[in-house]
């Protein structure tokens, strides 16, 4: 409580600063805070260097222990960066193991139908490099991959990839330059797989958001563009 007051008494501090914080652009986000973290030495002076040990344990291919992660992964975000600089970050999610791996170091994305806002993709033919992160449901570790990618539609690619009798229009292959699993902290600070971790969150309401889902993706399955 005492530390949500003094985000409170900050925030308000800052809106005296200026008339609307969205759309007054002339006072830079940097001007707003007193002391302001500015190059990777400070940063390292801060946080110190990280372990030789975890240093020696980033990949630039696949272990059999990353492509058994992937192979169980029902979900995973992919983030990606726009020539002007705007970064998103798309989720995916279908089966465990709709990411295929191709060979130790490539990897297949399908592109399912959607709201055919298709960032990510613009993004890649923009800006190729991107940036992945694996989850399993009940697993503490996340999977890490950095790398540049390619949009495809080569038929047999895509026939590889086919859920429900449909194939996907495009496929993001991802040429893989470094895979690392990532700490475990976070996942367990945030009791992620736990609904005791949800505050305020019942089991009927996640079962509604559930419904919900089912029901824009039934209506987007009739279409076959594609998304994200």
């Amino acid at each position: 409580m005492a530390a949500r007051r003094r985000l409170r008494r900050i925030s308000s501090a800052q809106k005296g600063l200026r008339k609307d914080p969205v759309t007054d652009h002339r006072l830079a986000l940097r001007d707003r805070f007193q002391h302001v973290v500015s190059d990777k030495f400070e940063l390292r002076r801060i946080t110190g260097k990280p372990s030789i040990w975890f240093q020696s344990k980033t990949l630039t291919r696949l272990s059999s222990r990353c492509r058994d992660f992937i192979a169980t992964s029902p979900f995973m975000i992919i983030a990606s960066t726009a020539a002007a600089g705007a970064v998103h970050a798309s989720p995916r999610g279908d089966p465990a193991g709709f990411v295929h791996v191709l060979d130790d170091a490539t990897l297949a994305i399908p592109e399912r139908p959607g709201n055919r806002r298709c960032d990510t993709l613009q993004n890649i033919l923009e800006r190729p490099a991107v940036g992945l992160i694996f989850l399993v449901p009940g697993r503490a570790e996340t999977l890490r991959i950095c790398g540049h990618a390619v949009v495809v539609r080569d038929r047999e690619m895509r026939e590889c990839l086919t859920l429900g009798g449909r194939l996907p229009e495009l496929v993001t292959v991802v040429a893989i330059e470094r895979a690392f699993f990532h700490c475990a902290r976070c996942i367990r600070r945030s009791k992620l797989w736990e609904i005791g971790g949800l505050p305020g969150v019942s089991l009927s309401e996640l079962r509604t958001a559930e419904l919900c889902a089912d029901v824009l993706a039934g209506a987007a399955s009739g279409d076959s563009a594609v998304t994200h």
